[in-house]
């Protein structure tokens, strides 16, 4: 009998040695969640990017609810979105222009909350973060004797434009585009610019 036979053959006979298990953490890599294939090419995100440098949102806008599709995407701009406007964001306080008196920041005070309360200035944020700007509707209410706004409505960035030979936005409505003209109490607008 040869030595490799001996071996085989010894192998077979004697008992397997117990195996030393070892404790194994396990840890679970996830990928981050992919929604249906998007229709969104280069060309047409490039194509989007040049309309909205010429004051053309509709397709920026559409692109900017597109990009939050992705998880991270949506998780890094809800970080940065929540850092301006949670509890622990920057500070905020009413205050009158210089050479007034308090009892105006006050009054203001008095119907900001109510009028426009965290989730819609988180969008606003949310808005000035992704597109460079915001413009919402103000409804106003008559009450204690005075016009009050009570309401935001929020305008999507697909239904604004800037006109530069008239240096203006514009707003499109069902029936017609609106000039929001910079004095326009009806409408709130904030920009970069």
């Amino acid at each position: 009998m040869r030595l490799i036979e001996r071996r085989t053959r010894g192998a077979l006979t004697q008992p397997a040695p117990e195996a030393r298990v070892e404790s194994v953490r396990t840890v679970n890599i996830t990928q981050a969640r992919r929604d249906a294939p998007t229709r969104w090419t280069v060309a047409l995100v490039m194509a989007a990017v040049d309309d909205h440098e010429q004051g053309v949102f509709d397709a920026s806008g559409r692109l900017g609810d597109a990009m939050e599709r992705d998880d991270r995407i949506r998780g890094c701009v809800t970080t940065r979105v929540n850092a301006l406007g949670a509890a622990n964001g920057v500070d905020f306080a009413i205050k009158p222009p210089e050479g007034q008196s308090d009892q105006l920041a006050r009054r203001v005070d008095a119907w900001w909350w109510p009028c426009i309360p965290d989730a819609t200035l988180l969008g606003i944020a949310r808005d000035m973060l992704k597109l460079g700007f915001h413009l919402s509707r103000i409804h106003w209410k008559l009450s204690e004797r005075e016009w009050r706004p009570v309401r935001l409505e929020r305008w999507h960035p697909s239904h604004v434009r800037y006109d530069e030979t008239r240096q203006r936005w514009l707003a499109r409505t069902a029936d017609d585009e609106v000039v929001v003209e910079p004095d326009d109490p009806n409408w709130l607008l904030a920009s970069r610019t």
